[in-house]
């Protein structure tokens, strides 16, 4: 601490000086010699006082003594410049003029050096140019200035200081050799340990003496490899991915690190980007360059077929996939259940089907494991998807057996625990069926907010259907079961292609079963394997779903009376699809909000899921649909049908709360984000169509269902 005062000290009482001799230079300067000589002799007497100081802190002696000696140089100046303003014969010889000059370039260089010492980097930086600009030393007053930018944290000036120098003409190797090792210390203060390393390997290769450029170029290439891959794992951080992808890039052709360490970096890109074409472009390339120079080619080839898979180049993939299939190697099996699973999403279930059988035999041959598992859960998927419920049922329970705890093969191979639905449509419906037809539970689908889903066979012809019946907490007493008869009536009577039909009302231990006509699966399961649907396929769900609002709108009763019929509860769980999008169709219609209505849930959204509350309109938070007029009714579903299509084509939705209140407040005050920020490709008036549907004000949106229809039909989606 004492150490650290003395320094003080000497730093404020030396910046006294320097003022009082600045203020001497300038009398100087107008030939005010008495002015300047007194200015000069008092700092002499100051400097005197200091004496002592000089004489027990070594630190400060080498400071006093430059002053001292440089004033006396000052006062001798005086002399001679105001001998010759009086024409006194006092001309100095040319020899005699330039050693003065080097006296008073020696003597702002020591200050400059002084100055150093106790950390004044300014002062000394102006010292070292009036030294340079005196002739001193240029080249060791441009090194000094460029240390003192430095320490200043001036880097780049510091380093300008450097660079001009080291390009001189004429200049000794050695002081270039200085001049490159300052640089090289100067990006390395700077944090350029890239630009750093290189300056270090230039002068290491100048001079093979150096050992500290030795082991620098040593030390900063393992930290360069480090920094740089901190700095890519940074850009990832800030999902700046063009920069991410050039240090990448920079590394690869720096040969920096090994390929096979940069691939998961390229990875991460793709997974927080997975359209990102250059990320794509080099993951592929660097998989096959490995694959070319020998490395694990089995791994590798299974790892590039990942890759082309999720790069939507489907052909490239399963190519890369039956390659590892040919060879018998750990990987084969899953190199089988990751194609077919892919097979899968692309809804191909003929070439599923046939690749998984192909392998039957030899799955029967080796010891089962949870791949095995994978394999029958996927061939047995497959078969259901081709109606083939016999041998789903097969293979489903031969993944049971592997393991019984699993929940998704449970639920496939549940069979009925109770006694057959009987059916009841033609005593309570009116229906033409024969009053000995039963239906047999064969597995549990799931459920939704108010039903179970079971997959039923109709006996004795073997067909199969769709069974729903109300939740446990819903299905209770005699005014219900009432409703679902009523509500079963009108929708026997709904004819059109792409709503759900109602064939049938069965009946066990006096709960009733709606069956309905089978369905591959919802939207929302659809989604989930392809995220969202080109464009043109979901105008083409679009249509088929505004067609079936159109008819429920309008709809006429068995009696010819005109009976309007909204869903609003509409959402991507209540729409189901088969192989051609364009046949999907509407379920439940108007089902949800007249039984809510009934048991007087209407009201009370607090209750109602996340999911049900994303695609609800803003009205229906405020205002129970019973008390709607017909037009608002419409509007609301009109509101629900622009958020299916908004995710159709985007796989996101506009409003995700989490909170009730969090959903009504977005629904009523957000702006959604346009479609076309996610999928660029999106025509502008289908970005329009959209968000008119997710208008707040519900008479702002399409007035009719058939009239957004036209307004579609008019949209090129190619």
């Amino acid at each position: 601490m004492q150490s650290d005062n003395i320094k003080h000290s000497s730093a404020n009482g030396l910046s006294e000086i320097q003022e009082k001799i600045n203020e001497a230079e300038l009398y100087l300067s107008q030939g005010l010699f008495d002015e300047a000589r007194q200015a000069y002799q008092q700092l002499l007497k100051e400097l005197g006082s200091h004496s002592q100081r000089a004489s027990t802190d070594p630190a400060f002696r080498q400071t006093y003594e430059s002053f001292r000696g440089s004033i006396r140089e000052q006062l001798a100046l005086i002399e001679r410049q105001e001998a010759e303003f009086h024409g006194q014969p006092s001309e100095a010889k040319p020899e005699e003029h330039v050693a003065a000059q080097e006296g008073e370039g020696s003597a702002a260089f020591n200050r400059g050096q002084a100055f150093l010492d106790i950390g004044l980097f300014a002062e000394a930086i102006q010292e070292f140019q009036n030294a340079a600009t005196l002739g001193f030393q240029p080249i060791e007053c441009s090194l000094q200035i460029g240390k003192a930018h430095i320490q200043l944290g001036q880097h780049r000036e510091g380093l300008r200081i450097f660079e001009k120098t080291y390009k001189q003409k004429g200049l000794a190797d050695t002081d270039r050799n200085v001049f490159l090792g300052q640089m090289a210390v100067g990006y390395e203060t700077a944090g350029d340990m890239e630009k750093a390393l290189e300056l270090y390997q230039q002068l290491a290769a100048s001079d093979p003496t150096h050992r500290t450029a030795a082991k620098k170029v040593e030390s900063l290439a393992k930290d360069s490899d480090r920094y740089q891959l901190n700095v890519v794992k940074l850009h990832l951080k800030n999902e700046q991915f063009s920069k991410a992808i050039k240090t990448l890039r920079h590394m690869e052709s720096e040969q920096q690190v090994p390929v096979d360490r940069l691939v998961p970096l390229y990875e991460q890109v793709l997974e927080k980007d997975p359209g990102n074409a250059d990320a794509m472009e080099r993951v592929a390339a660097i998989y096959q360059q490995m694959l070319d120079n020998g490395s694990e080619k089995t791994d590798i080839r299974l790892k590039l077929a990942r890759h082309l898979l999720r790069a939507g180049e489907f052909d490239g993939a399963a190519n890369e996939y039956l390659e590892v299939m040919l060879v018998d190697t750990p990987y084969k099996l899953t190199a089988l259940t990751e194609l077919g699973e892919a097979l899968l999403k692309k809804r191909d279930y003929d070439r599923t089907l046939e690749l998984m059988e192909d392998a039957l035999p030899w799955i029967e041959s080796i010891k089962p494991g949870p791949e095995t598992l994978k394999y029958y859960y996927l061939i047995g998927t497959a078969c259901e998807k081709k109606n083939l419920y016999d041998q789903a049922q097969t293979y489903f329970q031969r993944a049971a057996s592997i393991d019984p705890t699993h929940e998704v093969i449970r639920s496939k191979v549940q069979t009925q625990t109770q006694g057959p639905l009987l059916s009841t449509g033609k005593g309570l419906l009116g229906l033409h069926v024969d009053t000995d037809l039963q239906y047999e539970i064969q597995a549990e689908l799931g459920q939704d907010e108010i039903h179970q889903i079971f997959r039923v066979r109709e006996v004795p012809s073997g067909t199969f259907r769709v069974a729903k019946t109300l939740l446990p907490q819903l299905s209770g007493g005699a005014k219900v079961k009432d409703f679902i008869v009523k509500w079963a009536y009108e929708q026997v009577n709904m004819e059109n292609r792409n709503i759900t039909r109602v064939l049938d009302l069965a009946e066990s231990d006096g709960q009733y079963y709606l069956i309905m006509e089978d369905f591959g699966s919802t939207l929302e399961d659809l989604l989930k394997e392809k995220t969202h649907l080109p464009i043109a396929e979901a105008v083409s769900l679009a249509r088929a779903l505004l067609n079936a609002l159109a008819y429920a709108h309008s709809h006429r009763g068995a009696d010819d009376t005109l009976r309007k019929i909204f869903h609003l509860a509409l959402n991507s769980k209540r729409v189901v699809v088969s192989d051609q999008i364009s046949n999907a169709k509407i379920t439940d219609f108007g089902l949800v909000f007249q039984l809510n209505n009934m048991l007087d849930l209407t009201a009370n959204y607090e209750e109602l899921s996340a999911f049900e509350l994303a695609f609800m309109a803003p009205e229906l938070f405020n205002r129970a649909p019973a008390r709607m007029p017909d037009k608002m009714k419409q509007a609301a579903d009109l509101y629900s049908f622009g958020l299916v299509f908004y995710k159709a084509l985007t796989g996101k939705l506009p409003f995700k709360g989490p909170s009730p209140e969090d959903f009504k407040k977005q629904h009523n005050e957000k702006y959604p984000v346009p479609p076309r920020v996610f999928i660029s490709s999106i025509p502008a008036k289908l970005d329009e169509a959209i968000l008119k549907c997710l208008h707040k004000d519900p008479k702002k949106r399409w007035r009719t269902p058939t009239e957004l229809d036209l307004a579609l039909e008019k949209i090129p989606t190619k």
